[in-house]
């Protein structure tokens, strides 16, 4: 090999590897991942837990650089459900959170957490000042309350409210799902980024009926596609034809696991428990 040949070669050497983009063995570089893999955090939400996990993890749950999507129609328990989690994580692992509540007022929050049994102590944070939905202001809040308060799970309520980082083209101007896609797709890359797990409560059909499934989700497909893991959830109606205090719920995407079971919860000491329908349709209808 001729002299300058040797020079290209070791410049070319060192330019890659400062890009950090060089081609390494899938052997070597799983070990790596292998090694910084983040622990998955019971949701206490157990058939959730027994199958949101990947083969060979002893337990299952949440786990840092993932997005869940909670999907409901209006009204019909998806910022209860994301509460739950989140306030569930907080008090069994110390998983401080941080909640973006572009909906729900403040007041009305702080008063869900209350009737779950925080205190004023616990480390739930929430932005003082909601100032935008744009994705770069949403990472700043994140990396103060990393900072400020350690959080680890974010809880953004809810998706209507977000716009992506990157310019809108025409295209994603004039295709919502597209810019849905774009939106989800970043808040992964946040995730991923960060180490932080991302709850995203999404807006469902109103026409969407106590057997939710994927297609209930407007312009879902993107919204599927980004995320890691979607629950459906919806009210059962009864028999005097209104909304029963029992949701219906079905685990539509699961990327780690890949099962998608189906259970039913009802609010109980202010957060949403599972219950065995058959034995408690009785007690609410």
């Amino acid at each position: 090999m001729e002299l300058n040949e040797i020079k290209e070669e070791i410049e070319e050497q060192k330019r890659t590897k400062k890009e950090g983009d060089e081609i390494v063995l899938l052997s070597e570089l799983a070990k790596i991942e292998e090694s910084k893999r983040s622990e998955r955090y019971p949701t206490g939400i157990n058939i959730f837990d027994r199958v949101f996990l990947e083969e060979g993890e002893k337990r299952g749950g949440l786990s840092g650089g993932e997005v869940l999507i909670v999907a409901a129609p209006t009204g019909n328990g998806k910022t209860l459900l994301a509460a739950t989690i989140a306030y569930n994580m907080m008090r069994e692992h110390g998983l401080f959170f941080l909640f973006f509540t572009f909906e729900v007022k403040v007041s009305s929050l702080y008063r869900i957490f209350k009737n779950m049994g925080a205190s004023d102590d616990d480390i739930i944070c929430v932005p003082l000042k909601h100032t935008t939905g744009r994705l770069d202001w949403i990472e700043k809040k994140i990396l103060e309350a990393k900072k400020r308060f350690m959080v680890k799970t974010i809880v953004i309520d809810h998706l209507g409210f977000l716009s992506p980082i990157q310019t809108m083209n025409s295209n994603m101007s004039q295709n919502y799902s597209t810019f849905l896609t774009q939106t989800v797709r970043e808040l992964k890359l946040i995730a991923v980024k960060h180490n932080i797990i991302i709850i995203l409560p999404v807006h469902m059909n109103k026409t969407a009926t106590d057997t939710p499934k994927m297609a209930d989700i407007g312009n879902s497909s993107g919204i599927a596609q980004e995320s890691d893991g979607v629950i459906l959830m919806a009210r059962k109606e009864s028999e005097a034809e209104y909304y029963s205090d029992i949701s219906s719920v079905f685990m539509g995407k699961n990327r780690p696991g890949g099962k998608h079971p189906k259970w039913f919860m009802s609010k109980q000491q202010g957060k949403l428990q599972e219950i065995n329908y058959e034995q408690k349709k009785d007690d609410f209808f």
